[in-house]
């Protein structure tokens, strides 16, 4: 089973629906009615989880994690995880955390701080080939 497909043009990993029912028990197929309609949804959360994942961090931490999740397991291990808490809470949950009227959910932050994605500084050899990469793409 795959775990997840990677957009180009997004920069983002996004978890397969086989994943997520995998990880948390949930079907979103049949939540959502259908598998184009769940897709859909995964992948609008999932850019959203990146943007909430990324609103703080640097512009130079931003190219170096983008680079990271797509050519290191652990890192895209860690945010597919991450994604995945994301997307449950936003789901399931009426905690409004993407627009700052309440503090996301501890899975959420969990995922973030107990992970590679925490990390906000990186060598300066990791910024030039993650710097490389992004111009190659």
């Amino acid at each position: 089973m795959e775990k997840y497909t990677y957009n180009d043009q997004l920069k983002v990993a996004i978890p397969t629906i086989d994943y997520i029912k995998e990880m948390t028990g949930r079907d979103l197929v049949i939540l959502e009615g259908n598998s184009q309609l769940a897709e859909a949804k995964v992948k609008g959360l999932t850019i959203k989880a990146k943007n909430y994942l990324y609103h703080l961090k640097t512009r130079e931490t931003q190219t170096v994690l983008n680079f990271k999740i797509k050519t290191d397991e652990k890192y895209r291990n860690d945010f597919l995880n991450y994604a995945i808490a994301y997307i449950e809470s936003s789901m399931f949950s009426d905690i409004d955390f993407v627009y700052g009227k309440d503090k996301p959910p501890f899975s959420v932050l969990q995922a973030i701080t107990g992970s590679l994605l925490s990390i906000d500084r990186f060598t300066s050899n990791v910024v030039v080939e993650a710097r490389q990469h992004d111009e190659n793409i």
